[in-house]
């Protein structure tokens, strides 16, 4: 295992409260269901918290259900554990976004928002997360989006990714000054990815079986490695991972219509609830 910084695909979170997840945090529990949402707007931000008071947020899914995969989005966590199962049992074979991790998710020193781990599969109904100290010491311990799932597939390849689109959805209404009153709305994602004379059997594959997907999956568009990029914008960030679904057609073409030169296809993604 280890991250390639191709763009990543994941099923839908196994924790979402719309679904019947339930969360149980030791300090201003009742914001913490906000990290079982796809919603980047809100957080769970504990009370009364410092470096010397622990907190324990306790994850319950609806369900058994396999998983391989960890991403903890919007946080200030530095000493942490992640853990599964009644038992609290360490996941095995461990690989974060800065290296293996030897005994589990279990971090001292951790200096990122957004925290990613891959680990071998297990199948399990209930995470424990817990927080021991902040980047910034005796801040509150804050986590926007916790999301535990299976991996669909990451781009061996690096399709042109054209269409990239954050929109507020905004309303517009002209007062009587002739002014404009614009109210913006929650931001939404979208984007178009386009093979090219693509040789990759495997990532057309990737591309086909989410075209037929009935159910909305994760688009991770960093694919792990935020670094890869010069500059830091919204859409390609560590934290930034999207509940997707295909819309419209998918085009499909052999380039210059010659069967043996590489594909040409064409996917649009849109940011669903």
């Amino acid at each position: 295992m280890s991250m390639t910084g191709g763009i990543s695909f994941f099923s839908k979170s196994a924790a979402l409260f719309k679904d019947g997840a339930a969360i149980a945090a030791t300090s201003n529990n009742d914001d913490a269901k906000y990290s079982l949402s796809m919603n980047r707007s809100y957080q769970w931000e504990s009370v009364g918290s410092d470096d010397a008071t622990q907190e324990i947020i306790t994850v319950t899914f609806a369900a058994n259900t396999l998983i391989n995969r960890v991403l903890l989005a919007g946080h200030n966590f530095k000493a942490f554990t992640v853990k599964y199962g009644d038992a609290a049992d360490d996941f095995a074979n461990v690989v974060g976004m800065n290296g293996s991790l030897a005994g589990g998710i279990d971090e001292a020193a951790y200096a990122s928002d957004t925290a990613y781990y891959e680990f071998s599969p297990v199948t399990t109904n209930k995470l424990i997360i817990t927080i021991d100290t902040t980047q910034t010491p005796d801040a509150q311990k804050t986590l926007n989006l916790c999301i535990p799932t299976y991996e669909i597939g990451t781009l061996a390849g690096y399709p042109d990714a054209r269409n990239v689109k954050m929109d507020r959805n905004e309303t517009d209404q002209s007062v009587l000054s002739g002014l404009s009153h614009i109210v913006k709305g929650r931001e939404t994602f979208s984007l178009s990815l386009n093979m090219s004379r693509y040789p990759g059997q495997e990532d057309i594959d990737l591309f086909e079986s989410l075209f037929d997907s009935e159910d909305p999956f994760l688009v991770w568009p960093c694919g792990g490695l935020p670094d890869q990029f010069r500059f830091t914008q919204k859409g390609w960030r560590a934290r930034d991972i999207f509940q997707m679904q295909t819309k419209g057609t998918m085009k499909s073409s052999f380039a210059d219509n010659v069967y043996i030169f590489g594909v040409d296809k064409n996917l649009k993604m849109v940011e669903v609830s």
